[in-house]
């Protein structure tokens, strides 16, 4: 018995011996995704398949700190100090800021995986997020991104109701036009409905 342990003790300290020996390939560093990276307008296709499909948009100024993603059946706007969700005409005031949203992506990070589309080379990037949207409960994402910085695509997928495991339903944004550089002012300015909220 005592033999049979110090064989499998020595058998056990060999393969550990040879397992913190052997060659390792060098992990590439960490790259996280950051919405505060580039300023630019990106229109395109807002869908969740089975439900509908809209235009939808996102437009960036990472100098004044806005934001606008339209989501085709409801619109978001952030800004350094508030954030305002416009569902079904409904407007509601969010305790969120641009930066909260930078932050909420800090797990969203590169695969090491690009793709080309259209001959553009998109990097992949995937992750769980805290989102305007998610209302504090994280949501799957995985977002393609050019050289630029501009997200190309981005898919997401959410519990609903909020805070459920009822149903799971995945969205997605595809762009097909995207403009660098700063969005005009107008496209951030607040829908009547949020007048007073």
């Amino acid at each position: 018995m005592a033999r049979t342990l110090l064989a499998v003790c020595s058998l056990v300290l060999v393969a550990l011996a040879s397992a913190t020996t052997a060659p390792t390939t060098p992990t590439p560093p960490v790259k996280v995704f950051n919405f505060a990276t580039a300023s630019y307008s990106a229109k395109g296709v807002s869908s969740v398949p089975g439900y509908f499909e809209a235009p939808g948009a996102m437009y960036i100024d990472t100098d004044t700190e806005h934001m606008m993603i339209d989501l085709g059946n409801s619109q978001y706007f952030m800004n350094s100090t508030c954030s305002f969700g416009v569902i079904l005409g409904n407007c509601m005031r969010v305790q969120w800021t641009f930066q909260d949203q930078v932050r909420g992506y800090s797990n969203v990070t590169f695969t090491h995986q690009t793709f080309t589309e259209d001959g553009i080379p998109l990097d992949n990037y995937m992750g769980l997020a805290l989102d305007i949207y998610s209302y504090n409960d994280q949501i799957g994402v995985q977002m393609q991104v050019d050289s630029n910085g501009a997200v190309n695509k981005f898919i997401y997928a959410q519990n609903w109701p909020l805070h459920t495991r009822d149903v799971t339903y995945v969205g997605m944004l595809d762009f097909t036009q995207i403009t660098m550089g700063k969005p005009a002012a107008t496209v951030f300015d607040l829908p009547s409905a949020c007048d007073g909220v």
